[in-house]
């Protein structure tokens, strides 16, 4: 398992929750469980399997469809560089295989949302890789390619779910199979806030000064600036993932447009809701990574004294902050005059940090 399959955010929210369904069926449960085990091939061949069928309901085979594309972009994600173009193009050629070959499908829009969504990974991994290699021309030239076609298919998503919202609001009536007015709302939520992911990543591919990131970045600020408002209250609603990582992705955003008081109240807000654990390490990392972003090695030396676990729950990304804050503290200290044991302190900090991680 590669350092960035920890830290990427592998498909952020489940299509099931883009159509605010309660609970997860137990193929569905099955399915992920063997992709959280890293099981890709056995899951890969079990949707091919019910594929095959050729009585197998239309819903079903949307749905395994999508689990089938899914399964191959977090392979993808966890694989050497050497072999993801293969399973990227599988991923898509499954999805597209299936816009071919049931156009009428009254699912169609979410297998559309899991293209839409696998290409926004590549984008979002080959960013992440990116940021810390020497010869990054390729990879951002990747990542760039990949998210503007992410953005181009979430846009014309977009377009489909309003037309089928305005549409379905004038009938008032819902065909067997087909998605309410009020899953088709929970999609179109779901759409904004993959917009919002997409241009943050979009942004990161360029300079700090240049037009094109704050462009990106203030596009994105717009679109979660609405998401950021969504109730918190219930762990069990299917928008209590996208409320939360609204508010932090809001935060970040911020940040990267050198906002620095905004985002510190940004993350007191958040903060004043009695977030779960999970939201409170993140917040924590994007505290580091304000403190770093401002040169205030200090303050980032002060978070990372509050420890990595809050309830026993432990943070990819808050690791990868604790490591950025050692480097950055063993580059200070090399720096300075007679900082010699100060150096290799922080850089056997570093090296212990690079071996949790790695672990």
């Amino acid at each position: 398992m590669t350092l960035f399959r920890k830290i990427l955010p592998v498909l952020l929210l489940a299509l099931s929750a883009a159509v605010a369904l309660a609970e997860t069926s137990s193929r569905e449960k099955f399915l992920e469980g063997l992709r959280e085990r890293g099981l890709f091939r056995l899951a890969e061949t079990y949707c091919a399997e019910q594929l095959r069928n050729p009585d197998l309901a239309p819903q079903s085979r949307a749905d395994l469809t999508i689990e089938l594309a899914r399964c191959l972009a977090e392979q993808a994600v966890g694989s050497p560089p050497v072999l993801r173009g293969a399973l990227w193009q599988r991923a898509e050629a499954v999805c597209e295989d299936f816009f071919e070959a049931h156009p009428r499908n009254t699912h169609l829009l979410l297998v559309r949302f899991q293209a839409a969504l696998g290409m926004l990974t590549r984008g979002e991994l080959a960013r992440q890789e990116a940021s810390v290699v020497g010869d990054k021309a390729q990879l951002i030239d990747e990542a760039r390619r990949s998210l503007s076609a992410a953005i181009a298919r979430l846009r014309r998503l977009s377009e489909q779910v309003e037309l089928q919202l305005r549409e379905r609001s004038l009938s008032r009536k819902t065909k067997p199979g087909e998605l309410s007015i009020a899953e088709l709302g929970a999609l179109q939520t779901n759409i904004n806030y993959q917009f919002a992911r997409a241009f943050r990543n979009q942004a990161q591919c360029y300079s700090a000064a240049s037009p094109d990131r704050a462009n990106s970045l203030s596009r994105a600020v717009e679109l979660l600036t609405p998401l950021a408002k969504l109730d918190t209250s219930d762990p069990a609603a299917w928008s209590y993932p996208i409320a939360w990582n609204s508010r932090l992705y809001l935060a970040s955003c911020y940040r990267l447009l050198g906002d620095v008081d905004v985002a510190r109240r940004q993350l007191g807000g958040i903060m004043t809701l009695s977030p779960p654990p999970w939201v409170r390490l993140r917040v924590m990392t994007e505290r580091i990574r304000l403190a770093l972003s401002t040169d205030k090695l200090p303050d980032a030396l002060a978070t990372v004294g509050q420890g990595r676990k809050i309830e026993n729950q432990t943070s990819p990304r808050l690791d990868y902050a604790f490591l950025e804050t050692y480097l950055a503290a063993w580059r200070l200290a090399t720096k300075q005059s007679g900082g010699d044991a100060q150096a290799k302190h922080w850089q056997a900090k570093a090296a212990e940090q690079v071996r949790v991680i790695d672990e």
